[in-house]
């Protein structure tokens, strides 16, 4: 039976190569000259393959090695490789004496999702399209390959998200409100989404690519947006490009559900995780070229009319219509781009099978639940209990997704500029004032920092408070003012200023329930102590206010305390 499966391969193989050739891959020179930040839209990573030289065949090394069976993991099976998971390798993976398809007692076993009523069964989440052969079958993840002889393999990750995650991973960033973020290596970004398996009850599985962004700069700034659970990244400086061309993949760990659609700020207000992107049929003039791609797609895997898997192709050697064709062929309906060019990711199990060009700011890792601890991912107020195998709500949290609290919320919180979870962001000063012997700054913890107003707002200087906790219910949000003279008149320039005029009017942003994306609010700092900007709802987030410097041209924007205090119900 496998000397067959090998043969029909090979043939298959032998008919569905395609061509080959990078050579119409040509740098693109507008991608390399703009440093700026943000940058223009021309700075996409994959408008450009800067590191392609044009006219050098693509090379798809064939992959001699055949692949082990990636389900032969327990003692006493077979080692001799294959390229299909054995029968009995399906039947009984955590050697408890009974086969896991259909043990679905929601036992501590870990061998169903807890609580949902799904069996966690090691079958394929989709058929296999022509030509692909499934080599990871895991807990609501299947990873399918297609080789080609003579050139590198392509890939197709199926993740249920029924049972199996997908997480963002993102280098460190700042900001908003155009948000920028550090790129690092692909495998620093997989070796965070391993750090971060045990919080999940989950291990990685897979990674693949995210955002396009900007290579010429460090950090970067990503093309079309990002969110990530439910905090925005940035909605995206480059959606002039193709205005008409752009989408979002998003989805919901909680809710398993999934999407691409069309771009738009309802998006980030409807889903948590928002990976903005290029339409499958963006009209590029490079989309006939065999070089890096990465798209993805949704499926709606129970016909209940909601999508509740994330299909991925990647491959670094494809065209639009191959990409587009292949998702299709797995059950996939609209498709968003990824990647075009360089920045084409796919790591399975800790290994590059497709290695980027470059570094890169943001990934999705693809989890599978850990059969060893809790059979699904623990919602933000639970814990895994390994011995229960299921998670645990944490003391006082009720509700399915632990999500309900009498007085666990804390009544007040304050954040200073000296804490953590304050940040700015900005290419220009931040000036940071302290007390010093002949000085006081009238400072919450007597310091602060501020900035010059600039009404035409080509630095945009943000400072940003996020509190430690997620808070739920009505809150009123204050921020701490010191007097209007109290500035430092020894600015680092050394030009001496008796004290520079606070602002008439200063914009700050509140994210909240009641405005996901943000609510402006004006403020005159020529006022002292708390002042009071609003008040708000929220359920289950962290509170998140930034300022930026928008205001009368010269005058002080001051940065020091944000305070949310809760109101009764």
């Amino acid at each position: 039976m496998k000397k067959l499966l090998s043969l029909g391969l090979a043939l298959a193989a032998l008919l569905l190569t395609p061509a080959c050739d990078d050579a119409a891959d040509a740098p693109d020179t507008a991608d390399t000259a703009d440093t700026s930040a943000p940058p223009d839209a021309a700075d996409t990573a994959d408008s450009l393959d800067a590191l392609d030289t044009a006219g050098v065949p693509d090379t798809r090394g064939t992959d001699s090695e055949p692949e082990l069976d990636v389900a032969d993991t327990e003692p006493g099976e077979d080692t001799a490789p294959d390229a299909a998971v054995d029968a009995a390798d399906v039947a009984d993976v955590d050697d408890d004496g009974a086969a896991d398809v259909a043990d679905v007692d929601d036992a501590s076993d870990g061998d169903d999702a807890a609580d949902t009523g799904i069996p966690v069964a090691l079958e394929p989440v989709v058929p296999a399209a022509d030509g692909f052969t499934p080599v990871l079958v895991g807990r609501g993840v299947t990873v399918y390959r297609k080789d080609y002889a003579g050139g590198a393999p392509d890939w197709v990750t199926a993740v249920d998200l029924r049972v199996a995650r997908v997480e963002s991973v993102v280098g460190a960033w700042v900001g908003p409100p155009e948000s920028s973020i550090e790129q690092r290596p692909v495998i620093a970004h997989w070796d965070d989404a391993v750090a971060r398996g045990p919080a999940l009850g989950a291990r990685p599985r897979v990674l693949v690519n995210g955002a396009f962004f900007s290579p010429t700069v460090q950090p970067t700034f990503v093309t079309h947006g990002l969110q990530v659970a439910g905090e925005p990244v940035s909605y995206g400086y480059g959606l002039s490009e193709y205005p008409d061309h752009n989408a979002v993949v998003a989805w919901s760990n909680d809710t398993h559900a999934a999407a691409v659609l069309p771009w738009s700020v309802l998006a980030f207000e409807d889903y948590p995780e928002v990976v903005g992107a290029f339409a499958g049929d963006v009209p590029r003039p490079d989309n006939g070229d065999y070089v890096g791609r990465t798209f993805a797609a949704a499926r709606d895997l129970d016909d209940d009319g909601v999508a509740d898997a994330l299909l991925f192709f990647v491959s670094s050697s494809a065209n639009v219509a191959g990409a587009t064709e292949v998702l299709t062929a797995f059950g996939g309906g609209a498709t968003a781009m990824l990647s075009g060019g360089g920045s084409s990711a796919f790591v399975l199990d800790g290994v590059e099978e497709v290695s980027p060009k470059r570094r890169m700011p943001h990934v999705m890792a693809v989890y599978e639940p850990d059969p060893t601890g809790c059979a699904a991912a623990c919602p933000a107020h639970a814990t895994c209990d390994p011995a229960a195998g299921r998670c645990v709500c944490g003391e006082g949290w009720t509700g399915a997704s632990c999500g309900t609290c009498d007085g666990c919320d804390p009544a007040e919180v304050v954040v200073d500029d000296a804490d953590p979870g304050f940040s700015t962001f900005g290419s220009g000063y931040w000036w940071s004032v302290a007390d010093h012997d002949d000085f006081e700054t009238n400072a919450l913890g007597g310091g602060m920092h501020y900035t010059l107003g600039d009404p035409a707002g080509t630095q945009v200087y943000t400072g940003r408070w996020v509190t430690p906790a997620r808070l739920t219910g009505t809150y009123r949000v204050a921020v701490h003012l010191a007097a209007p003279d109290a500035f430092d008149p020894l600015p680092p320039a050394g030009n001496y200023q008796d004290a520079w005029v606070a602002c008439d009017a200063v914009r700050y942003v509140i994210l909240s329930d009641d405005a996901p994306a943000g609510a402006l609010v004006t403020l005159d700092h020529h006022q002292r102590g708390w002042v009071d900007l609003a008040d708000v709802t929220m359920g289950d987030r962290r509170g998140d206010v930034r300022v930026d410097d928008h205001a009368a041209d010269g005058c002080a924007v001051q940065l020091d305390a944000i305070r949310w205090t809760r109101l009764p119900d």
